[in-house]
């Protein structure tokens, strides 16, 4: 009987006091319904929400609950307990965390840790609070895939206008998972794809997360503003499909890749002459199928438009050309010069720019006669050489010197150079020399001309003159046989006239 009673007594001692117990459960009442996440990119990189769907399947209302996540793989930012009040039977808990996910595989190995203190039942005068404590470990494997975040950016930041540019974007993918089968498009605004077709389209395989894949290009910009619009098309790892479009700016500055000259640069006003025009290509680029037009306003150049075909890369082509430049002119001209030229891509540019000509207004010394008087000199004769000199120039002549060389023969009677100093332009001048011949002969007489121009060059010019110089001892003794031929003559006759008179005093005395 002892027995018995003591056997009741243990199978009721529970209901005695089942408001102050504490009794472990482990009966599984709790389902996880789903989970998902959610990029949270205002937080920073790498951050996401977890949200799990719990469901409670249990008799009693559960009371004072912790919802726990808990994993090896991943930390949790902020707290990683969610408090619950009440946890009515068949109702379905919403949990949410911000977990850190910059670097985590795949699959995460985690678990939910709910924790509950409290059982309330329904009794037919009211509830039934319990003290009953209870744990359930629900154990789960979240497939975070991350999130694919392409960035694209170029290392140069300018170009070079109407020159070849080597450009390289770089594609990297900053998420925290791969994307496949990648598709860039990318079209240009403002300049030539050098070597491809436009728009440009590439195709690579995968970008894993951190990796960086290189696009270089060969662009020709014809525009001070170049605009590359990339337009991406991938597949996710989830096997979704996804789309980037970026567009990047740069800007082009003109810097002459052609220049040209004229050889040489310096042309007399009122004058015509030949020169070179030179075209250089500074360029990495072949300049094909050119077109040169020249406008030169008062200056005549011809001709002034010329086929010049190619121009290599880093060469230049000469083209002969002739230029009158009228007297007035007497500034620099800078003559305006027009080349159309085709690129290798087919794209047409035309480049503008001038050439400088430097128009001197130099004057020109030019000896108009030369007279000798005596016309016929001969031996030991005074000789006047009189040079007569004209400026036919624009300008005023400076420091004019004139000199002769003399044989030896040839003797001055006073100097032999003659200082003038300045001639005003159209202004005549004569110019005297004397000297006399020591013997006869046919002498060079050498006269040197220097002056200075405006600009401070010297000029020198020399002329070269013949002077025949006659004997004067012929001449003396056809006059010395004259003399005694007149003289024979003047005494022949006054022999004649004496024998007549002679004659007639005879006859007369005879007579009486």
């Amino acid at each position: 009987m002892k027995k018995i009673f003591i056997l009741l007594f243990i199978l009721f001692l529970p209901l005695l006091f089942n408001s102050t117990s504490l009794v472990k459960s482990d009966i599984d009442f709790f389902t996880i319904i789903s989970t998902s996440w959610t990029r949270i990119p205002s937080r920073g990189p790498g951050l996401a929400k977890l949200t799990v769907r719990i469901a409670y399947y249990g008799n009693d209302t559960l009371s004072n609950i912790d919802i726990q996540f808990y994993s090896k793989n991943i930390s949790v930012i902020g707290d990683d307990i969610v408090k619950i009040g009440i946890w009515q039977p068949g109702e379905i808990v919403t949990v949410e965390y911000v977990l850190n996910i910059s670097k985590v595989p795949l699959n995460i190995d985690a678990w939910i840790i709910i924790r509950y203190y409290y059982k309330i039942s329904r009794k037919p005068y009211g509830y039934d609070v319990k003290n009953v404590s209870g744990v359930k470990k629900l154990s789960i494997t979240l497939k975070y895939y991350g999130s694919s975040s392409i960035t694209i950016e170029n290392i140069q930041s300018y170009l070079y206008y109407n020159r070849q540019n080597n450009l390289t974007l770089l594609l990297t993918n900053n998420g925290s998972s791969s994307i496949y089968d990648i598709y860039a498009k990318i079209s240009i605004d403002g300049a030539s794809i050098i070597g491809g077709k436009h728009p440009l389209n590439i195709y690579f395989k995968s970008l894993s997360p951190g990796e960086t894949f290189l696009i270089n290009l060969t662009l020709l910009p014809f525009s001070n503003i170049v605009k590359i619009s990339i337009h991406l098309d991938y597949i996710n790892i989830d096997g979704g499909k996804g789309a980037e479009e970026r567009i990047i700016t740069i800007p082009a500055y003109n810097v002459k890749h052609i220049k040209a000259v004229f050889n040489p640069n310096i042309i007399k006003a009122g004058k015509s002459r030949s020169v070179e025009f030179i075209i250089y290509n500074t360029a990495d680029i072949d300049v094909n199928n050119a077109m040169l037009i020249l406008k030169s306003g008062q200056i005549i150049v011809s001709p002034s438009f010329i086929s010049i075909k190619n121009i290599p890369a880093n060469s230049y082509r000469k083209i002969r050309l002739n230029i009158t430049v009228p007297a007035t002119l007497t500034t620099t001209q800078y003559i305006q010069y027009e080349l159309t030229y085709q690129t290798e891509s087919g794209t047409t540019i035309t480049y503008t720019d001038t050439a400088t000509l430097y128009i001197i207004s130099s004057p020109e010394i030019i000896v108009t006669s030369i007279e000798v008087v005596p016309s016929n000199p001969k031996e030991n004769d005074n000789i006047i050489l009189s040079i007569s000199l004209l400026n036919s120039g624009t300008s005023s002549v400076k420091n004019l010197n004139v000199s002769i060389n003399l044989p030896e023969k040839l003797i001055p009677l006073r100097k032999t150079y003659l200082f003038m100093g300045q001639l005003q332009p159209q202004s005549p001048i004569s110019i005297p020399f004397s000297f006399t011949a020591s013997q006869k002969g046919i002498y060079i007489v050498t006269i040197n001309i220097t002056y200075t121009d405006v600009y401070g060059f010297s000029h020198k010019f020399s002329k070269k003159y013949m002077i025949s110089v006659g004997e004067k001892l012929i001449e003396n003794k056809v006059e010395i046989s004259y003399n005694n031929y007149i003289q024979k003559l003047i005494f022949i006759i006054s022999g004649l006239i004496i024998v007549i008179i002679f004659l007639f005093l005879f006859i007369w005395r005879r007579k009486k």
